[in-house]
């Protein structure tokens, strides 16, 4: 189904290029990557064939019962951070009577084991177990003994050295590689298993709807609907899957969808609430204020993708940013919207 080549030979930018079948041969298809044992069960259940493996890590596992609610490496910490994320999520759409209100926070508590406080359950429009540890560093310096030990410390690299007025310079480096002190709160194989214990929930759904899937992306799908198909089950609990489109109430629901590319999508829906139609584009890198809205919308992302799939729009913003002396400036910037289908083959309608 996927191969190697194309992302490995072709230059970076949109791949509207790949559209053809595939001709390498399966030596020339083969993928080289670190995963974590049970999305690699998946594969093989589909009849993907593991060549080689180089190199494993083992750790001992344990599981968190959900009858006692003991046991689990995390499960401490999962009730913290979920007690606060599900109460800055609000109150879901269904709780309209104070009645449904206690009803949901006993819900919760019984299948949880979290219990909620009502006065702080209010919409809220993180910790990372992967995250870039040899970041930047700054530090002001106004000794020349100071700064000449920095820059004479080979374990560090410097980047740049500012001038800030006759008593102070402001340094920016950064560790060399084989120096970095790993952070307490970073763990690979965590990370790693966390993100591939979603994606195969995800999987899951995405395997019963089929070709009816339009999108998805980490922990959402957008899907054809329809009166006697499955549809995933929605709920208010931990890896429950929610109904986005109740924000603009009852009966509101997606009419088109178009999307070109990852985080580049439109759509238009029915509003319940507001008893009309509209719509909502969403496109990554984009501030879609008034004058851009004007520029890339529902309608021009629609025509892109289906009429002039070559055709961009160009958008010059005036940005808010900080220079390396800490001067906040206005500052010209520029970004390119047109069609980035770099992992899929686009298919006339069937």
């Amino acid at each position: 189904m996927y191969c190697a080549t194309p992302s490995r030979s072709l230059p970076s930018g949109p791949a509207l290029q790949v559209q053809t079948e595939c001709d390498h041969e399966p030596e020339d298809r083969q993928l080289t990557g670190t995963y974590v044992a049970d999305e690699l069960r998946k594969p093989a259940e589909k009849n993907y064939t593991i060549i080689s493996i180089h190199e494993v890590w083992e750790y001992d596992v344990v599981q968190y019962d959900p009858t006692t609610k003991t046991g689990g490496l995390f499960s401490g910490y999962i009730n913290n951070f979920l007690k606060i994320k599900q109460e800055c999520s609000g109150w879901p759409s269904w709780c309209v009577t104070q009645d449904d209100r206690d009803r949901y926070i006993q819900g919760y508590y019984d299948r949880e084991g979290v219990k909620l406080e009502p006065a702080k359950i209010a919409k809220n429009p993180g910790f990372r177990f992967g995250q870039k540890e040899n970041a930047s560093q700054t530090q002001i310096i106004s000794q020349p003994a100071d700064l000449f030990k920095l820059v004479m410390n080979p374990a560090i690299v410097v980047d740049n050295v500012t001038i800030l007025n006759d008593e102070g310079v402001l340094a920016s480096w950064e560790c060399v590689e084989e120096d970095i002190s790993p952070l307490k709160t970073v763990n690979v194989a965590l990370a790693a298993y966390t993100i591939a214990m979603a994606r195969l929930e995800l999987y899951k759904h995405l395997e019963q709807l089929g070709e009816r899937v339009l999108y998805y992306d980490t922990d959402s799908v957008i899907f054809v609907s329809s009166e006697n198909d499955w549809e995933p089950p929605v709920g208010d609990f931990l890896g429950d899957l929610t109904d986005e489109m109740v924000d603009y109430g009852a009966g509101s629901q997606i009419t088109e969808f178009v999307s070109a590319g990852p985080k580049n999508d439109a759509y238009k829906f029915w509003c319940g609430g507001a008893g009309k139609f509209d719509t909502v584009c969403k496109v990554k890198g984009v501030t879609l204020h008034y004058e851009n809205s004007g520029k890339v919308n529902f309608e021009t992302i629609k025509s892109i993708v289906l009429e002039d799939p070559h055709r961009h729009i160009d958008l010059i913003d005036n940005r808010i940013v900080r220079n390396q002396r800490y001067d906040v400036l206005t500052k010209h910037g520029a970004k390119r919207c047109t069609l980035q289908y770099t992992k899929r083959r686009r298919l006339d309608e069937r």
